[in-house]
């Protein structure tokens, strides 16, 4: 059995983080040493791959599933933290690796060996750490502010495509929660505003995983799109599917 369009949508996002993340390995090596010699190269293509391979299981398995609920500023201290603490274990992992493969000792011989303090201490380390840092504050920052904003309007509005009227073709989607009016007579109002933000945090998910867009927000409906697409009909099946599962 093939796998699900959901799955290799999933897929398709994990490798496009992973190439990000080799790509950002490689461009800080090369900004530091250049391209000679070749291991430190190596050692950034790698740790970039890994990096992104790790994020993208984060992010599409743990962040967005599970963290959507969170204050923005919690949330971002979390993720910075985590992309944080994984990346710099991946870097003294790599780095070590390889010196141990080129110096022909164990792992752990490399690991305390003075070449590697001195890395840690004087050398490159602080500066790939500094790097890490920054590329983490302006991906999750824009990450964040695009989700709350909604998928792909942050892009949308920075390439400029919002000053100049243009016709596209889109799918819509009304989504109406049937039952708050029953909850808005039953309970009070912060009781009633409290379940409409539960479950569109449940249903902005699957959504955002079949490469949905949500366009507006009226009281307790959701107007949703995609864009034109030969598997739109499958996407919307499995997100209908999603839907169900989101809410029961």
């Amino acid at each position: 059995m093939g796998l699900s369009i959901r799955h290799q949508l999933k897929l398709s996002r994990i490798a496009v983080i992973v190439v990000f993340g080799a790509i950002l390995g490689v461009t800080y090596v090369a900004l530091v040493d250049g391209f000679d010699p070749i291991y430190p190269i190596l050692n950034g293509l790698i740790s970039g791959i890994i990096m992104g391979t790790l994020i993208g299981v984060l992010e599409l398995y743990v962040f967005q599933p599970h963290l959507r609920q969170y204050r923005f500023l919690t949330l971002l201290l979390v993720r910075i933290s985590t992309y944080m603490v994984a990346i710099t274990l991946i870097i003294l992992f790599v780095v070590t690796m390889s010196r141990s493969y080129r110096e022909d000792q164990t792992f752990f011989e490399a690991l305390l060996s003075k070449e590697s303090k001195d890395y840690i201490l004087y050398g490159d380390f602080m500066a790939a750490e500094l790097y890490t840092f920054v590329v983490s504050i302006i991906v999750n920052f824009g990450l964040l502010v695009s989700l709350r904003m909604g998928r792909g309007v942050l892009t949308d509005y920075l390439l400029g495509l919002y000053y100049k009227p243009k016709e596209v073709s889109r799918i819509f989607s009304f989504i109406q929660i049937v039952n708050a009016t029953e909850v808005l007579n039953k309970y009070n109002i912060e009781t009633y505003h409290s379940y409409l933000s539960e479950v569109i945090s449940d249903l902005t998910y699957p959504i955002i995983n079949t490469k949905g867009f949500i366009y507006e927000y009226m009281d307790d409906q959701m107007v949703v799109f995609w864009k034109p697409d030969t598997k739109w009909e499958i996407l919307f099946n499995e997100y209908i599917n999603e839907i169900y599962y989101a809410v029961n």
